[in-house]
């Protein structure tokens, strides 16, 4: 098939797509984070393959046409999902006062009836059931161990001057990432992610992505990309973007983190950054720059990702806890704040 044909076939795939989530977006309450969840995860597998297909015959244009469609969609799974939580926080309560017998009526009416079998519990208005969450972190750092035996999600969400390590028990790997609004911190994914991971808000700070198979990156500025990811990442509404391998060489990460053996048998394409934002083929985009391995900046930085790898898997089981010593050498990689 010719490139204009797949542009077409993939247009029609992308119609549907749309149809469907808007439908499902219009039938899910706020309060029902299953379905809600189901939408986001719709449409970070959709952006995945748009990613792909830009890179092979997309032309511009319907690129951005699709990345608008896919951000506005997950705009309003965010918007719905923050209703949720709004409505949890205030509560009104009658104030009339009852009488003796209108108390009776009352205790009447509000018995229990016999509870259902209770579903597991959003947090976050993520779905419990495939979805860990991390948020809300302010000056300090957290240690998150995914536990389940299948990959489960991982959302990452509001994180100001902290460290946030996530790494995965039982040489499991984690399915997707979400990251969103997180700033002057340090995210360490110490575990290999399955599908992508998709960041949207990144300021002052560091990603640091053991290995993953799709980096892509919304509205980054004075960020470090630290990763070993088996295709090229996508920035986007991006500046001040800095590249660095996780690893000099694939197999120092899989004597590091358990399970990666995946992305490893694959080149890394950390420095092969795709700036959908530049379209000018004859220069290189001004929003990013790499870090080669020998740079003094790229070998410290690797060598905090190293100790946080073997204190987190260096022991019989995954460690919930980390050293001081280890938290502080990931906070040096921090870039240099910008005025």
């Amino acid at each position: 098939m010719s490139a204009t044909d797949l542009a077409q076939e993939f247009s029609t795939a992308f119609t549907a797509f749309q149809e469907r989530a808007v439908g499902d977006l219009a039938a899910a309450d706020s309060h029902d984070a299953a379905a809600l969840d189901a939408v986001h995860r719709a449409c970070v597998a959709m952006d995945q393959k748009v990613t792909e297909a830009a890179q092979l015959y997309l032309p511009p244009y319907d690129l951005a046409k699709y990345q608008a469609t896919i951000k506005t969609l997950i705009a309003q799974v965010e918007s719905k999902r923050a209703a949720a939580r709004a409505t949890k926080k205030f509560t009104f309560k009658s104030r009339k006062k009852l009488g003796h017998h209108g108390a009776k009526h009352v205790a009447a009416a509000a018995a229990p009836a016999p509870a259902p079998v209770a579903a597991p519990a959003p947090v976050n208005n993520y779905s419990a059931d495939t979805t860990d969450v991390v948020a809300d972190v302010a000056d300090t750092h957290r240690v998150h161990v995914t536990q389940a035996d299948m990959p489960r999600d991982v959302a990452i969400s509001d994180i100001a001057r902290s460290v946030v390590v996530i790494g995965a028990a039982g040489r499991q790997r984690v399915g997707a990432v979400h990251l969103s609004r997180v700033v002057n911190s340090v995210i360490a994914v110490v575990a290999p992610v399955d599908g992508s991971l998709l960041v949207e808000g990144l300021r002052d700070s560091v990603l640091i992505v053991a290995g993953c198979r799709q980096l892509r990156v919304h509205e980054a500025h004075n960020a470090r990309l630290v990763a070993y990811t088996v295709s090229d990442p996508i920035i986007e509404d991006s500046d001040g973007v800095v590249a660095v391998a996780s690893v000099p060489a694939a197999d120092e990460l899989g004597a590091l983190v358990p399970g990666v053996e995946n992305i490893t048998a694959h080149d890394n394409h950390v420095h092969g950054i795709k700036d959908f934002h530049w379209l000018a083929s004859d220069r290189p985009s001004p929003h990013w720059h790499s870090l080669q391995d020998d740079d003094e900046t790229a070998m410290r930085v690797q060598a905090a990702v190293a100790n946080v790898a073997r204190a987190l898997y260096g022991g019989e089981e995954v460690a919930t806890e980390l050293d001081e010593a280890v938290i502080d050498e990931l906070r040096a990689c921090l870039p240099p704040a910008q005025e």
